[in-house]
């Protein structure tokens, strides 16, 4: 059997930590690398006006820096960046940006404004659902504040250069 055939990918609903290290429960569903599981598959951007991200954009404007509060790195490497992200009821983030491609998976979607750097904001256009992944290309400036009384929560996975 080639290779590609058996690289398989762990599809879960949720992802948690413990004690700083990325785990991912034995819930998931195994796929084939490229298939696609209707209900279970990434889904497309919900956020048709969403900025690309510029390079030479100052690096402090990075999640983990600008936004510490709501932007907590559970596992690095030269790889990849482990996100986890949680904006409480009420809360708004600082302005910041994403300058990899990512996998995010939302386990907790209320209500959201999404900002642009100018102020605007920018309407949901429901692709999102709750613990699906969704694939999302560099982000520029932006910011999410919280208007619904569930926490926003999720697992962002960033893929470096």
């Amino acid at each position: 059997m080639p290779q590609s055939d058996i690289n398989l990918i762990l599809v879960s609903h949720s992802f948690h930590t413990f004690g700083g290290v990325f785990m991912v429960p034995t819930g998931g569903k195994i796929l084939k690398k490229g298939s696609i599981l209707g209900e279970e598959s990434a889904t497309k951007d919900d956020r048709p006006g969403r900025p690309p991200f510029i390079l030479g954009t100052p690096e402090n404007y990075d999640a983990v820096i600008a936004a510490p509060e709501h932007h907590e790195v559970v596992f690095e490497n030269d790889k990849v960046r482990v996100v986890n992200v949680l904006v409480k009821p009420g809360e708004r983030e600082n302005m910041h940006t994403h300058r990899w491609s990512s996998v995010f998976i939302i386990n907790s979607f209320p209500e959201v404004n999404y900002y642009l750097e100018d102020g605007s904001s920018t309407p949901r256009t429901g692709g999102r659902r709750e613990g699906v992944p969704h694939w999302i290309e560099p982000e520029g400036i932006h910011a999410v504040e919280n208007i619904d009384t569930r926490p926003f929560e999720g697992v962002r996975i960033e893929l470096k250069d």
